[in-house]
């Protein structure tokens, strides 16, 4: 009996620990091999700049300093590339998913801890946020941190995580606006709980990490009025399909939702290219034997991660809904619910280790694992980070400058201190299908995005387009582009090549 408790522990830790290793390996495997696109750019030039300079610049943007301080020392120690700048967030994305796996094993036993690691370990929204030099991943850190705590809290009775929990929820804060949403549905959660059990004695530690969090938020105060009232720019407010776009994304990768994240005609991977509607039906079916699960078992809804699960997954996107709805404001944005996503992952697979048997829940694994094959095959062999926007690298191997939007009004640039030359471009035009533009380095942030004539050019000109846009419009460009020599980007090889004639 012993040999078999034994192994029987090892297959339990072993059935925890494979799938951490894969999302592990996911998340690193290629994570300098995509080049940067326009928010990274904007990630570059802040941790390149000096303590003051990069916090002035971050007292005027939208989003708080914690991941850009944390990231900087970072940048400093080693070498420049697309790998150092995304190792934070592949760091935290790994972290977040052994923190869901440790929070599903607590709440709900190994078996639903396995099926959670496996959906997140190879999640298309989680791996392509673990590859992105942005706060995203860090957010999705607090999130589980914060759910955690709040379990430490209010049901082991435990005082010091009421601490833990406000100190979470504070670097949340600072993470990014959204953790207003998490102290906002933690708080309220807590409460209720306290006031439905009579725990009058815990209304004093909940009023504690209350004020902890406002007074940790006072430095904040100016920055928040700025956003508040410029508006952030990517607010989401959802519906029901918006909903299922994002379990979609989760759970069958990049193509059902390709429409609404990163670039549809890089996505088209036969026989995984299926539409918007047949991933938001197979999403509405997976979340259907999840919740006829919870429904068979309704006695656990009471247990403690249930609880959870509506606090931290159902109710931030009640909450945000009504908030956005309020303000007027409608944007496309999956990011800031990264930790939703997350804590739905575990909810999802609960309801799936109620209802199915331990073999019907390992076939639904390789089916998803199936289905996600073509996100992962294009993310590795794609250029799949460009979203819209024209990238141009100089001749180094340094990413040199990033065009936002397509009508080139302004220049995000990622730099290296002795790189002193001019870069022109072609970007998209109303009236001709492509005019040129000589990009500066004026202003501090924005460099200007200047239009000029082609015959002006003295040096070689860069074109960025993976569309192939190049060989069907090529004959509606005057002979001074088409005849041009200059580096033309190849997606297939991620590298700018040189030719002699840019337009064939």
């Amino acid at each position: 009996m012993t040999n078999n408790h034994r192994l029987s522990g090892l297959a339990g830790r072993l059935s925890l620990l494979l799938p951490l290793t894969v999302g592990a390996f996911l998340r690193f495997a290629s994570l300098g091999k995509q080049p940067l696109f326009l928010d990274e750019a904007f990630t570059a030039d802040l941790v390149l700049r000096s303590w003051v300079e990069m916090l002035q610049v971050i007292m005027t943007d939208v989003h708080p300093p914690l991941f850009y301080v944390l990231l900087k020392p970072i940048v400093a120690i080693f070498p420049l590339t697309e790998w150092t700048l995304r190792s934070l967030s592949a760091f935290c994305s790994v972290l977040a998913l052994a923190l869901a796996i440790g929070l599903a094993r607590r709440l709900g036993g190994p078996g639903i801890a396995s099926t959670t690691g496996w959906v997140l370990s190879w999640s298309a929204l989680h791996l392509y946020y673990a590859q992105d030099a942005r706060m995203y991943a860090l957010l999705d850190v607090w999130w589980v941190l914060a759910a955690l705590a709040s379990f430490s809290a209010l049901w082991d009775r435990n005082r010091l995580a009421w601490l833990v929990w406000s100190i979470v929820t504070l670097a949340a804060i600072y993470t990014h606006f959204y953790g207003f949403v998490l102290w906002g549905v933690g708080a309220f959660g807590g409460w209720t709980l306290i006031l439905c059990r009579r725990r009058w004695r815990d209304l004093r530690w909940w009023g504690f990490s209350q004020m902890v969090i406002l007074a940790g938020t006072i430095p904040l105060i100016s920055l928040f009025i700025h956003v508040a009232q410029t508006g952030v720019g990517g607010t989401w407010v959802p519906s029901w399909r918006d909903l299922l776009d994002l379990l979609a994304l989760m759970l069958l990768g990049f193509s059902p939702v390709h429409n609404h994240f990163l670039n549809g005609h890089l996505l088209v991977i036969p026989p995984w290219d299926f539409s918007r509607g047949t991933g938001e039906f197979l999403a509405f079916i997976l979340t259907g034997l999840a919740l006829t699960g919870w429904g068979l078992r309704g006695k656990l809804r009471k247990r403690p991660l249930g609880w959870l699960l509506g606090v931290y997954a159902w109710l931030p996107l009640c909450l945000a809904t009504f908030l956005l709805w309020a303000a007027g404001r409608r944007f496309w944005a999956y990011r800031p619910f990264i930790g939703v996503a997350t804590l739905a992952a575990v909810g999802l697979a609960s309801g799936w280790h109620f209802l199915l048997s331990r073999r019907w829940r390992i076939a639904l694994i390789g089916v998803l694992f199936g289905l996600n094959l073509g996100s992962l095959w294009a993310y590795e062999f794609h250029w799949v980070k460009d979203y819209g926007r024209v990238a141009f690298r100089a001749l180094s191997d340094q990413p040199a400058l990033l065009l936002d939007r397509h009508y080139g009004a302004y220049v995000f640039y990622f730099y290296r201190p002795d790189w002193n030359g001019e870069l022109f471009g072609l970007v998209p035009r109303s009236d001709r299908p492509y005019g040129v533009v000589r990009l500066t380095r004026e202003g501090s942030l924005r460099g200007r995005a200047e239009a000029i004539e082609c015959e002006d050019l003295p040096i070689q000109i860069a074109l960025y387009d993976p569309a192939g846009r190049r060989f069907s419009e090529g004959d509606r460009w005057p002979p001074c582009l088409r005849e041009r020599e200059g580096w033309l980007f190849n997606p297939a090889t991620g590298r700018w090549e040189v030719v002699s004639s840019l337009i064939p």
